[in-house]
Protein backbone atom coordinates (compact mmCIF):
# COMPACT_ATOMS: atom_id res chain seq x y z
CA UNK A 1 0.00 0.00 0.00
CA UNK A 2 1.47 3.34 -1.13
CA UNK A 3 2.20 6.22 1.51
CA UNK A 4 0.18 8.86 1.39
CA UNK A 5 1.78 12.07 -0.02
CA UNK A 6 1.37 15.61 0.32
CA UNK A 7 2.75 18.25 -1.79
CA UNK A 8 4.77 21.38 -0.47
CA UNK A 9 1.21 23.76 -1.73
CA UNK A 10 -1.05 21.27 0.19
CA UNK A 11 1.03 21.95 3.54
CA UNK A 12 1.31 25.45 2.76
CA UNK A 13 -2.72 25.46 2.17
CA UNK A 14 -3.00 24.02 5.42
CA UNK A 15 -0.42 26.19 7.55
CA UNK A 16 -2.64 29.48 6.07
CA UNK A 17 -6.22 27.63 7.11
CA UNK A 18 -4.48 26.71 10.69
CA UNK A 19 -2.93 29.77 11.49
CA UNK A 20 -6.28 32.10 9.92
CA UNK A 21 -8.21 30.31 12.49
CA UNK A 22 -5.86 30.55 15.05
CA UNK A 23 -5.80 34.43 14.80
CA UNK A 24 -9.51 35.31 14.63
CA UNK A 25 -9.49 33.23 17.50
CA UNK A 26 -6.92 35.38 19.29
CA UNK A 27 -8.49 38.71 17.80
CA UNK A 28 -11.56 37.67 19.33
CA UNK A 29 -10.27 36.90 22.32
CA UNK A 30 -8.56 40.29 22.29
CA UNK A 31 -11.52 42.26 21.63
CA UNK A 32 -13.11 40.42 24.50
CA UNK A 33 -10.59 41.63 26.97
CA UNK A 34 -10.21 44.87 26.13
CA UNK A 35 -14.22 45.25 26.20
CA UNK A 36 -13.82 43.47 29.97
CA UNK A 37 -11.03 45.77 31.02
CA UNK A 38 -12.75 49.03 29.55
CA UNK A 39 -16.02 48.16 31.76
CA UNK A 40 -13.74 46.92 34.90
CA UNK A 41 -12.08 50.51 35.11
CA UNK A 42 -15.58 51.92 34.88
CA UNK A 43 -16.25 49.48 38.19
CA UNK A 44 -18.33 46.90 36.64
CA UNK A 45 -17.94 43.47 38.02
CA UNK A 46 -17.99 39.92 36.02
CA UNK A 47 -18.81 36.64 36.50
CA UNK A 48 -16.43 34.35 34.95
CA UNK A 49 -17.52 30.72 32.82
CA UNK A 50 -15.37 28.85 35.22
CA UNK A 51 -17.02 29.62 38.32
CA UNK A 52 -17.92 26.23 39.72
CA UNK A 53 -21.37 27.22 40.55
CA UNK A 54 -22.77 28.50 36.70
CA UNK A 55 -22.51 26.01 33.89
CA UNK A 56 -19.76 26.64 31.34
CA UNK A 57 -21.54 28.27 28.08
CA UNK A 58 -18.53 26.97 25.78
CA UNK A 59 -17.32 23.63 25.62
CA UNK A 60 -14.03 23.48 27.05
CA UNK A 61 -11.07 23.05 25.16
CA UNK A 62 -9.66 19.30 24.58
CA UNK A 63 -6.90 18.28 27.35
CA UNK A 64 -3.95 17.75 24.56
CA UNK A 65 -4.92 21.36 24.24
CA UNK A 66 -4.64 22.78 27.22
CA UNK A 67 -1.55 20.43 28.10
CA UNK A 68 0.38 21.94 24.61
CA UNK A 69 -1.20 26.00 24.71
CA UNK A 70 -2.45 26.69 28.50
CA UNK A 71 -5.64 27.40 29.56
CA UNK A 72 -7.54 30.22 27.70
CA UNK A 73 -5.82 33.74 29.56
CA UNK A 74 -9.17 35.36 28.56
CA UNK A 75 -11.67 33.16 30.31
CA UNK A 76 -15.41 34.13 28.62
CA UNK A 77 -17.24 36.36 31.32
CA UNK A 78 -21.17 35.06 31.32
CA UNK A 79 -22.35 37.59 33.50
CA UNK A 80 -21.92 41.34 33.97
CA UNK A 81 -22.87 43.55 37.15
CA UNK A 82 -23.35 47.06 35.83
CA UNK A 83 -22.41 48.98 38.28
CA UNK A 84 -21.08 52.91 38.78
CA UNK A 85 -22.16 56.19 37.30
CA UNK A 86 -19.45 56.39 34.74
CA UNK A 87 -21.17 53.65 33.25
CA UNK A 88 -23.60 55.25 30.52
CA UNK A 89 -25.54 55.01 27.85
CA UNK A 90 -22.88 55.02 25.52
CA UNK A 91 -21.01 52.01 27.06
CA UNK A 92 -23.96 49.79 25.45
CA UNK A 93 -22.04 49.07 22.31
CA UNK A 94 -19.02 48.04 24.68
CA UNK A 95 -21.20 45.78 26.97
CA UNK A 96 -23.22 44.26 23.74
CA UNK A 97 -19.87 43.52 22.08
CA UNK A 98 -19.23 40.44 24.86
CA UNK A 99 -21.05 37.41 23.02
CA UNK A 100 -20.18 34.91 26.00
CA UNK A 101 -23.03 37.16 28.08
CA UNK A 102 -26.25 35.80 29.45
CA UNK A 103 -26.92 37.89 32.23
CA UNK A 104 -26.73 41.71 32.24
CA UNK A 105 -27.90 43.29 35.75
CA UNK A 106 -27.89 46.88 36.06
CA UNK A 107 -27.90 47.84 39.33
CA UNK A 108 -26.76 51.53 39.80
CA UNK A 109 -25.34 52.95 36.50
CA UNK A 110 -26.23 56.69 34.44
CA UNK A 111 -28.22 54.56 31.97
CA UNK A 112 -31.44 56.05 30.89
CA UNK A 113 -34.55 53.84 29.98
CA UNK A 114 -33.50 53.98 26.31
CA UNK A 115 -30.15 52.76 26.88
CA UNK A 116 -31.57 49.90 28.80
CA UNK A 117 -34.01 49.43 25.62
CA UNK A 118 -31.14 49.66 23.35
CA UNK A 119 -28.93 46.98 25.26
CA UNK A 120 -32.01 44.13 24.89
CA UNK A 121 -32.24 44.84 21.54
CA UNK A 122 -28.56 44.70 20.27
CA UNK A 123 -28.44 41.85 22.82
CA UNK A 124 -32.15 40.12 22.54
CA UNK A 125 -30.62 36.40 23.86
CA UNK A 126 -29.59 37.90 27.26
CA UNK A 127 -31.12 38.32 30.34
CA UNK A 128 -31.10 41.91 31.24
CA UNK A 129 -32.24 42.51 35.04
CA UNK A 130 -33.05 46.35 36.17
CA UNK A 131 -32.86 47.07 39.72
CA UNK A 132 -31.96 51.04 39.30
CA UNK A 133 -33.28 53.03 41.96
Amino acid sequence: MPRPQFTLRTLLVATLVVSTLAGLAAEKARRRQSAVAELESKGCGFVYSDDPFLPPIEEPPPDWMTKVFGRDRYPSPLQIIVEGASVTDDDVEVIAAITSLWFIEIVDASFTDAGVARLKRLRPDCYVYDVRK
